[in-house]
């Protein structure tokens, strides 16, 4: 089991980082005892780090995925773990001039996704080489406001590939709906 969450006024084992930053906790055992918490990004700390996300890919069942705010909650963060949690590397998955709000993450094997607020507005960065290099696509552009449509669950994957076949085919606005 993964908890990753923010934590304020200090991170365990790093006295520069800015508050919030990302902590890991694992379980082996099904939440009976916790390993320590753990930095998941130290670097990413700049200015802070937001609203976190964690999946575990339910293809290989091993490799962790986990995506935040990050800078001012102006970078999409995506860290990938091969090794149930214990090493991390990052990508910035978008990077804005402003704040981004609410990342909702959804995997499956070398598909990854991300959708998320910025401007008000609905994107969705999505890599298709496991987190490597992320593609983002504004999937209400016409829109006046739009916030984040989706809970995403097990069946992510089809969810935003769908919105996303539907925006690029027909270049219109659509619904998110499960």
């Amino acid at each position: 089991m993964y908890i990753l969450y923010p934590q304020y006024l200090g991170a365990p084992g790093c006295a520069d980082c800015y508050s919030p930053t990302m902590i890991l906790q694992i379980s082996n055992d099904g939440g009976a005892t916790w390993n320590p918490p753990t930095l998941i990004h130290a670097a990413g700390s700049g200015a802070g780090q937001w609203d976190a996300q964690i999946v575990v890919d339910p293809v290989d069942g091993s490799t962790v995925y986990a995506a935040w705010l990050q800078d001012g909650k102006s970078k999409i963060a995506v860290g990938k773990s091969t090794d149930f949690g214990v090493t991390w590397s990052v990508a910035i998955a978008n990077s804005t001039n402003a704040g981004t709000d609410k990342p909702i993450l959804a995997v499956r094997g070398q598909d990854v996704h991300v959708a998320y607020n910025h401007a008000q507005k609905v994107w969705v960065s999505s890599s298709h080489d496991s987190g490597a290099s992320f593609t983002s696509v504004n999937i209400n552009a016409n829109a006046k406001l739009g916030w984040c449509p989706c809970c995403l669950d097990g069946r992510a994957r089809r969810i935003v590939e769908h919105v996303l076949s539907k925006f690029d085919r027909r270049r219109r606005e659509v619904v998110c709906r499960s």
